[in-house]
């Protein structure tokens, strides 16, 4: 009895945790992101970009992870890494799911 009450409150807890973790991205996404990006990904930053929306978790966490250590991007690369420097590694997992998800 003792063992299946500890795994449901296991569970609930990664569910807590996963919850906040969707939460705190989605939050993340509409302070950092959306402005430039627009509130569902669609938008096409200085006709640079191509739309967020639709674009696999790897990807996103591939050129998160390449502004964040400076490798990748174009002219303008120096606005996402000022974006994308702050961001914990968790933080970015977390926002690459919640963009891979619009």
């Amino acid at each position: 009895m003792r063992y299946v009450l500890g795994c449901l409150l296991a569970g609930l807890l990664f569910a807590s945790v996963a919850l906040a973790s969707a939460e705190g991205a989605a939050e993340l996404y509409g302070k950092s992101c959306k402005g430039c990006h627009g509130a569902d990904g669609t938008k096409v930053v200085m006709g640079m970009t191509r739309p967020l929306k639709g674009l696999p978790v790897d990807e996103v966490k591939a050129a998160l992870v390449g502004y964040k250590a400076g490798t990748y991007g174009g002219e303008k690369k120096a606005m996402m890494e000022r974006v994308v420097k702050p961001l914990t590694d968790a933080e970015v997992d977390a926002l690459a799911a919640h963009v891979a998800g619009l």
